[in-house]
């Protein structure tokens, strides 16, 4: 029996609770007549949620986890970029420190193997 059942389907679901913003936002843009960006929205999320499946820490054991997060935080910040843009009219660059506290698992756990 797999003693670690629980910790799989909270990463799994965390992970793809990450990226359903993208898919709400993408079926409000496709249902709003916006096919492009809510074709991409949607792109982002499939994107995402395969990095979520493919690089689960268990299928890589021995990999650190910072690497693991890598392509995940990518994705996040690239969909953040590309379907954001219209809407940062103004912003200012400290709003880039409310981003701090999700980078916080890099700090966290980054250092460790899931076989540890």
């Amino acid at each position: 029996m797999n003693q670690r059942k629980g910790e799989k389907i909270g990463r799994i679901g965390g992970g793809l609770g990450g990226f359903v913003w993208l898919l709400i936002l993408g079926i409000v843009r496709l249902a709003s007549g916006h096919s492009g960006p809510g074709l991409l929205a949607l792109g982002f999320f499939l994107a995402g949620t395969a990095c979520v499946f493919l690089l689960a820490p268990w299928q890589h054991p021995r990999t650190l986890l910072w690497k693991l997060l890598i392509p995940l935080y990518a994705v996040l910040l690239a969909a953040w970029i590309v379907i954001g843009e219209p809407y940062r009219a103004g912003t200012h660059w400290g709003s880039w420190l409310g981003v701090l506290p999700v980078l916080l698992p890099l700090g966290i756990v980054g250092h460790r193997r899931w076989e540890e």
